[in-house]
């Protein structure tokens, strides 16, 4: 199981919510799937309420 750090992370959800690249993208370049980047997306928005 591949670790990510968190700048990652922050990473992942800025390609994403920038509107240039599809989860399945980000998913595919980071060696995961693309429910996780979602979740991750999901999980930042929720942070910041």
């Amino acid at each position: 199981m591949v670790k990510y750090t968190a700048e990652d992370k922050l990473q992942a959800v800025e390609r994403y919510l920038s509107g240039t690249e599809s989860s399945y993208k980000i998913a595919k370049s980071m060696g995961t799937d693309n429910k996780a980047i979602l979740k991750l997306v999901k999980n930042m928005n929720t942070m910041e309420l």
